[in-house]
């Protein structure tokens, strides 16, 4: 738990994953409806739920369930429009 926002990660087995487990992450999507995150590794499940956690703590509910491609795309494009006016 963190602040007041808590994430539960269920492990499940899975057979195709390597260690025969598979770990979610229970969150809901932008438009409200349950998602499940499904990662095959324990250690980086948790930091994944702690960096949902600390976004939605912070307030920022958009970015927190958004995929790390689009975050790293939303970056290079701010870096490249930064001397233009906002519209």
């Amino acid at each position: 738990m963190l602040g007041n926002v808590a994430l539960k990660i269920y492990r499940q087995r899975h057979r195709r994953s390597r260690t025969g487990w598979v770990y979610s992450i229970a969150t809901k999507s932008n438009d409200g409806k349950r998602k499940l995150i499904q990662i095959p590794d324990e250690n980086a499940a948790l930091k994944k739920a702690t960096e949902i956690a600390t976004a939605l703590a912070q307030g920022e509910i958009d970015t927190a369930l958004m995929p790390r491609s689009d975050l790293r795309e939303l970056a290079d494009a701010r870096k490249i429009c930064s001397g233009l006016a906002k519209l």
